[in-house]
């Protein structure tokens, strides 16, 4: 298989975070699994990330600057091109009224930080389906929880 025909099978993920860190870990488990990661800090580049980049799946931080995850996500589903693009919201806030506000801005699922990356990799791998089979790296074992 030539290496852009498999470039256009692999998920590409937008990782919306405004934590080096957290930026850190999601972009290796996920990239260590052949998804491309997209990543942008703050609500606003997300969006026009998103209408770009045409991502399968979104990560979406809610305390971020300017506007935040759950305008973003807002924005995200009211436009016809991005409306159908799954996102997952991760926050620091995990009481069920942060939840509740997620899931109405349009999340398919959600996260309380901190959160297993292996877990996310997981949601991922649930809302990209069959039709990304994503890669098992050599050293899977050191990126599964303890």
């Amino acid at each position: 298989m030539n290496p852009d025909a498999a470039a256009e099978t692999r998920p590409t993920v937008l990782v919306v975070d405004d934590d080096p860190d957290t930026v850190y870990v999601y972009t290796h488990v996920l990239g260590s699994y052949g998804c491309r990661v997209v990543v942008c800090r703050d609500g606003a580049a997300a969006v026009s990330a998103a209408r770009e980049a045409r991502p399968d799946v979104i990560l979406m931080d809610f305390l971020l600057p300017g506007m935040n995850g759950w305008e973003a996500t807002a924005a995200l589903k009211a436009e016809a091109d991005t409306a159908g693009i799954p996102v997952i919201g991760i926050s620091a806030y995990g009481d069920p009224e942060a939840r509740a506000s997620a899931m109405r801005a349009g999340c398919s699922d959600f996260f309380e930080k901190p959160v297993s990356p292996m877990l996310v990799l997981t949601a991922v791998r649930a809302l990209v389906g069959p039709t990304h089979a994503l890669a098992v790296p050599a050293d899977a074992g050191a990126l599964s929880p303890r």
